[in-house]
């Protein structure tokens, strides 16, 4: 309650329903009081049968045990917990429930430990910079929305709700960033002969036996598929510039390349290209130039490195040069930019 009142003044309007008597309520009722919550709190008592059932009807989000670590509890398997999930109710719980496990996308467990949480509004209070991974276009969406609510709201106080967007932290070491691979749907023209001649001019090219390795093995070098053989392509150093975002190898690749080559001159637009996440595998780039596509070409990862180097240096990253995992589990948490 006493969070829900420091955190709401950006118009997020939140009821609660407490059932059940207990000594704990006249202390809820005392803050209810103290933060002028009447209207958003309501103490119900005793409820069972058909009063229990129209809780349950309009409640989108329940509660089961949140405080039971300072009675020195870690685990526990609640009743209530098992009449939400009847109810189809998801819920939240700070402690641990080996029959949902942490997997469950119906239920948010919360820490349990005041110290852990200090500890960690205590880091991020001392930490100058975020780095946007993953989702920096739909952030950047996000931004445009915010300005054009603003422009809508000339009394904005930067408090609204579509001032915010929903976003989750990662420390840089649990982020494993794959390949982001290309296909193309055609050689611009070229016949395969020719368009190899063409790869030959620009890189170093090397033919790779059936027990070699496909994946690039290092930075400036990719892979090449083409007409059911697979190629090794080394970038020259000469052809490598000081510069964070052009001395990647998706720029180069699309600089040395795609663009002069294939004639792919903006691949977000171009529906001549197409990119396949590496969590596909190698496989899945044989197999779109098996369906529609003549050559595949499949990168070296990203590193954690490069990418906070373009973001130091104020630029964006390429599109479709970083597939990150894990990817994040959604559909419990939305957040409503405007009532």
């Amino acid at each position: 309650i006493k969070k829900y009142k420091e955190s709401n003044n950006k118009n997020i309007n939140v009821n609660y329903y407490i059932v059940g008597p207990g000594e704990e309520n006249e202390k809820l009722k005392e803050l209810v009081e103290k933060y002028d919550l009447k209207d958003n709190v309501t103490f119900v008592g005793k409820a069972t049968g058909s009063e229990l059932d129209v809780l349950f009807d309009k409640s989108h989000v329940a509660i089961d045990h949140l405080g039971l670590h300072r009675k020195g509890l870690k685990q526990l398997s609640s009743l209530k917990s098992k009449e939400y999930v009847a109810r189809g109710i998801p819920f939240i719980l700070s402690h641990n429930d080996n029959l949902f496990g942490y997997k469950c996308p119906y239920v948010f467990k919360v820490m349990d430990d005041e110290s852990d949480i200090n500890t960690i509004h205590n880091c991020f209070a001392n930490m100058s910079d975020v780095y946007i991974a993953d989702g920096h276009h739909r952030c950047a969406s996000a931004v445009k929305v915010g300005l054009k609510r603003r422009a809508a709201h000339p009394d904005d106080t930067g408090e609204e709700e579509f001032n915010y967007f929903l976003s989750v932290l990662f420390p840089d070491e649990e982020l494993y960033i794959m390949d982001y691979n290309r296909v193309l749907k055609d050689l611009n023209g070229y016949t395969p002969e020719a368009f190899y001649a063409e790869v030959a001019k620009r890189f170093d090219v090397e033919a790779l036996e059936e027990k070699q390795d496909k994946h690039p093995l290092e930075k400036g070098s990719f892979t090449m598929y083409l007409e059911g053989r697979w190629y090794l392509c080394k970038i020259g150093k000469e052809d490598i510039p000081d510069d964070p975002v052009k001395s990647l190898d998706v720029s180069l690749l699309q600089d040395l390349l795609l663009e002069p080559v294939l004639g792919i001159d903006n691949p977000k637009t171009n529906a001549r290209i197409d990119f396949v996440g590496g969590i596909r595998g190698l496989e899945e780039l044989v197999k779109r130039c098996k369906e529609d596509c003549k050559v595949a070409f499949a990168m070296y990862p990203t590193s954690i490195g490069e990418l906070f180097a373009v973001a130091d240096a104020g630029l964006l990253m390429p599109p479709k040069s970083t597939w990150f995992e894990p990817k994040l589990r959604s559909g419990l948490f939305i957040h409503e930019i405007e009532e």
